[in-house]
């Protein structure tokens, strides 16, 4: 939930700079658009359980696979006879929504009541990236294979529920982060206008989630995920 103490500004601001830099771009240079849809199976480690409130929910979440959706607006560069560094280049702003369960809580306190293990729970994380790609330039001695590389940053809203609602552990809290990604994989063209992609993302954000449970102390934890994923891009 956006509050003057997190980013919710950046968050917003930050896709709007892009959008604008892509049609600068776009304006002075040989751009190619693109759209691309994207499915992952996410993975994210277990996580500490810090702060006053873990005394009352547990020391540590434990997460089952879960998954991610995206779909991308980019422009690859290509052709510009003035920078020929750029002809490898993709500037991407991106929309996902990810989902993950959690079905246990380690070292809980002994209570009578539900306990967030006892009823499991799980996060949804939804935002905005803008990522900067680089395909290297050896797709001719690969079959056609091109590897990328890049990285990116953005923001979401993260939301977690968890436990019996009515109960003092019950968990139904928000925070928006501020994230940033790395991602890896390769584009193999199927047609035309069509492409494949297969890759990894590393998505994290470099401050904890702050949280509070119903009738409980504040507690934060890491949030961390692997996304490896798939996607199929249609280029304009």
């Amino acid at each position: 939930m956006c509050s003057p103490h997190n980013n919710c500004f950046a968050v917003h601001l930050l896709p709007l700079a892009a959008v604008a830099l892509m049609v600068f771009a776009a304006s002075s240079a040989n751009a190619q658009l693109y759209l691309e849809a994207r499915g992952a199976a996410t993975r994210v480690p277990d996580t500490d359980i810090d702060g006053p409130g873990s005394a009352q929910i547990g020391k540590e979440m434990d997460f089952e696979t879960g998954f991610l959706a995206s779909a991308a607006v980019g422009y690859a560069f290509s052709d510009v006879t003035d920078f020929r560094w750029l002809d490898q280049v993709r500037l991407e702003v991106e929309g996902f929504f990810q989902k993950v369960s959690f079905d246990s809580v380690a070292g809980e306190p002994a209570a009578p009541a539900p306990t967030l293990s006892g009823s499991g729970g799980g996060f949804t994380n939804w935002g905005g990236l803008v990522s900067v790609l680089y395909d290297l330039p050896v797709g001719d001695r690969l079959g056609g294979v091109s590897p990328y590389v890049g990285g990116g940053l953005g923001g979401s809203d993260f939301d977690v529920d968890g436990g019996e609602p009515n109960q003092p552990d019950g968990e139904d809290d928000s925070e928006v982060l501020f994230l940033y990604q790395i991602r890896a994989g390769a584009t193999y063209k199927i047609a035309d206008r069509w492409a494949l992609n297969v890759g990894y993302r590393y998505l994290a954000s470099p401050t904890d989630v702050q949280l509070k449970a119903r009738q409980t102390e504040p507690f934060k934890i890491e949030y961390r995920s692997h996304n490896f994923e798939v996607g199929i891009r249609f280029k304009f």
